[in-house]
């Protein structure tokens, strides 16, 4: 079976170096340098104290480009969709897995409405050190849920029955499992950017955590996802768990990228709106780190 991987990040990095191990994988990412490098070093993994190398088939991905292969999964941020979208709405019967953070994707999957799609949400740290190398900074599963009916997939069958190292999740449906991401990633990496720390200090740091529970429960009572009690305690534990982590929004920041910000926070306020609700903390938070973005972008 061929596993066409679109976006070569961090995520990008960490899927295609562990789903070689049972499918024939390639990876299409947007630089030429950084396909050069991939072709001629392989994808690199770095797993503590551990680092092994792959050899992944590569190639660039234009708006013409032909995937020929039978399973797509797009890894690309939030931001960087809308393009991939019009590029595949051209393909049917495929299956395509969306693994993005935030759940403004969703508005664009009814164009593909001929395919298989599934949406997932991952809970493994992953950062990348260059071109052709990803560090493992936290191991945990990758969640999937059909997204148009309850489609079954042999790609996503085989995965969960035989790369238990690298172990994914089905559930029945997607909305919890985006929810319920959105929410940790709601709470943390907008603080985390904001006030440029480790996920940790959002907890040992007393005032910041007042405005993290502010973040969650505005964020909660649009979401209402779960129950709160235990979907507080899901976030903390999270943030306790990656607690050296640079979050991938404070990441994004440090190294003058573009963030998924309108993603998270963004999507919070547009459906804050529909239901007629304020959501002040995340409207002030959403809006300085806005104007942090335009700085750095405009510099």
């Amino acid at each position: 079976m061929e596993i066409a991987i679109i976006g070569a990040g961090a995520t990008g990095l960490l899927y295609a170096h562990q789903l070689a191990d049972i499918f024939s994988v390639k990876l299409y990412c947007k630089r030429e340098e950084q396909r050069n490098l991939i072709h001629e070093e392989g994808v690199t993994l770095v797993d503590g104290e551990q680092k092994t190398n792959k050899k992944i088939k590569v190639e660039l991905f234009r708006n013409e480009t032909e995937m020929n292969e039978d399973v797509l999964i797009v890894t690309v941020k939030q931001y960087s969709l809308e393009s991939i979208v019009r590029n595949l709405k051209k393909y049917q019967n495929k299956t395509i897995l969306f693994l993005q953070n935030g759940m403004n994707h969703i508005n664009y999957l009814h164009d593909l409405k001929q395919n298989k799609i599934f949406v997932g949400v991952i809970e493994h740290g992953a950062k990348k050190e260059n071109d052709t190398t990803v560090c493992f900074t936290g191991k945990g599963l990758t969640n999937v849920a059909p997204y148009n009916e309850s489609h079954t997939s042999l790609f996503l069958e085989t995965w969960e029955s035989k790369l238990k190292d690298f172990p994914i999740l089905m559930e029945k449906q997607w909305y919890p499992i985006l929810a319920k991401k959105l929410i940790v990633n709601a709470v943390i990496n907008p603080l985390t950017a904001l006030y440029k720390v480790e996920n940790g200090k959002l907890i040992s740091n007393e005032n910041y955590l007042i405005t993290m529970e502010t973040i969650f429960n505005e964020a909660f009572s649009i979401l209402n996802v779960g129950k709160k009690e235990e979907m507080w305690n899901h976030v903390t534990k999270i943030c306790t768990s990656t607690s050296k982590n640079h979050s991938s929004m404070l990441r994004d920041m440090e190294n003058g990228k573009k963030t998924e910000l309108d993603a998270i926070l963004g999507f919070l306020l547009q459906e804050g709106k529909k239901a007629n609700k304020a959501l002040p903390v995340i409207h002030f938070v959403y809006h300085a780190l806005k104007g942090m973005e335009n700085v750095r972008m405009n510099e």
